[in-house]
């Protein structure tokens, strides 16, 4: 996976959690979630919800084929 489409995909998600959380796209961005736990998911990036106390850089509502799942934007990478 080319790091620009990570750095793409990280950097709409971050700035859409900085200005305009909650948001949801309009067109959902397709990305890779990998967990701590060595899980892979691939699914799209539907929605933003802005930065709390429990998670301080916001999180991404992802698409999966099996569920819908709430990550950090760390967790994520383009596809």
């Amino acid at each position: 996976m080319p790091k620009t489409d990570y750095d793409e995909a990280q950097t709409e998600l971050t700035r859409a959690i900085k200005e305009d959380a909650p948001f949801t796209f309009e067109k959902p961005i397709p990305v890779q979630v990998f967990l701590d736990n060595g899980v892979k998911y691939d699914g799209v990036a539907y929605e933003v919800q802005p930065a709390s106390t429990t998670f301080p850089d916001g999180l991404v509502m992802v698409r999966t084929n099996n569920s819908d799942i709430g990550v950090p934007v760390s967790y994520i990478r383009g596809k």
